[in-house]
């Protein structure tokens, strides 16, 4: 734990937020008094529970199962994106194999909107007590220290969720009282393991889901896509002198082995200048942790390297320029099985990414990313 928390100061650092790890060691332990309160909150949540439960029936749909299917696992995953776009939306999905493993297994996103009706006032608590400590509180550092606090709330969910399957039996999207008839009845019914944690991350067995005479996993669709920016609470590096070099009219024009592998570029000086993970001016910029998560998707993605430096201040940071497919509008064939690629609109232009590949990069910390859902056609 100790070297994970050096790791993030690093990284902290590495972006230029060096008061951050001190703000949240100052707020730790309201931030845990606050979860408290909200968990106790969330328990009176019926709304959630029900949409909860509605989303299991629509994925399993309580029709036969196929013969000789193995065990399932039921798993409900919370979404990073989520809290970034403001939908907090589960993943919930089923598995023959290990969760995850299976290529874009069928699952259902679950609005759990409500559940988090009021967890803005507990981050306005928070700065509050922050004003005491630190003279001035930068746009950056309160997105970051909101999504530390949703963060560690969409965590402590499953305990949430367990609790709700120890009092009662989730059975075909419906709760059903515990009982000698139910429990005979559920002994000759299929049975899946419910499981809770982050999309693609370690799982918490927190209890059951009974299928009553078998069923079938529903053809759901692909995955969501999303716009990848920066959000407009940060201010990234802004590279001096990149028109006619790197600007997206430019790169259009250029295939990956006519650019300069390695680039250089001075930036303009402002205060808030956080060394971002997504870069978009002049054109599509990630760091090298991106990179890497891309990579790991996509093994044959090109990228151009560029140093951004800000001479006032000492401080730079490498980033990527990644050479994508691209398409002039997100069509659902168009797009399928791709992880990333550029729409283009005219002029203008975007990078769209793949939900799985999204949630892969935040679970690593990302900082400064903005997402906004992309509509498939």
């Amino acid at each position: 734990m100790e070297q994970e928390g050096r790791k993030e100061d690093f990284a902290e650092k590495k972006h230029g937020m060096e008061r951050l790890e001190g703000m949240k060691e100052f707020l730790q332990e309201d931030k845990e008094i606050l979860l408290q309160e909200r968990l106790m909150l969330m328990e009176t949540d019926m709304s959630a529970r029900d949409n909860l439960c509605s989303a299991i029936k629509k994925l399993t749909a309580g029709k036969k199962r196929t013969e000789g299917s193995g065990a399932y696992s039921l798993v409900i995953a919370f979404l990073r994106s989520s809290y970034i776009t403001g939908s907090h939306e589960f993943y919930i999905a089923c598995y023959e194999e290990k969760p995850f493993v299976e290529e874009e297994a069928e699952g259902v996103c679950c609005s759990m909107d409500s559940f988090f009706q009021g967890a803005e006032d507990d981050c306005a608590v928070l700065y509050k007590k922050l004003q005491k400590e630190y003279v001035r509180i930068l746009d950056g550092e309160k997105e970051e220290l909101r999504r530390w606090y949703m963060d560690g709330m969409y965590k402590k969910c499953g305990t949430l969720l367990g609790k709700f399957l120890k009092e009662t039996r989730w059975r075909d999207g419906a709760e059903s009282p515990e009982g000698e008839e139910f429990q005979r009845e559920a002994a000759e019914e299929a049975a899946a393991d419910v499981y809770y944690g982050g999309y693609m991350e370690g799982l918490e067995r927190i209890g059951k889901y009974y299928f009553s005479s078998g069923f079938e996993i529903l053809q759901s669709g692909s995955m969501k896509y999303f716009e990848a920016s920066v959000d407009k609470n940060y201010v990234p590096p802004l590279p001096i002198g990149g028109f006619g070099t790197i600007d997206k009219i430019t790169l259009r024009k250029k295939r990956f082995y006519e650019m300069p592998q390695n680039l250089f570029f001075l930036t303009q000086d402002h205060m808030q200048t956080v060394f971002t993970d997504v870069i978009t001016f002049p054109c599509f910029m990630v760091s090298g942790m991106v990179k890497d998560v891309m990579l790991s998707y996509n093994p044959f993605i090109k990228f151009a390297r560029a140093v951004l430096y800000n001479r006032k201040r000492g401080t730079s940071a490498e980033y990527y320029i990644p050479f994508l497919g691209w398409e002039e509008a997100p069509e659902k064939e168009k797009i399928k099985g791709r992880e990333a690629l550029e729409i283009r609109n005219g002029d203008n232009s975007y990078v769209i990414m793949r939900m799985d590949l999204t949630e892969s990069i935040l679970r690593r910390g990302a900082v400064g990313i903005g997402l906004k859902e992309v509509s498939v056609i």
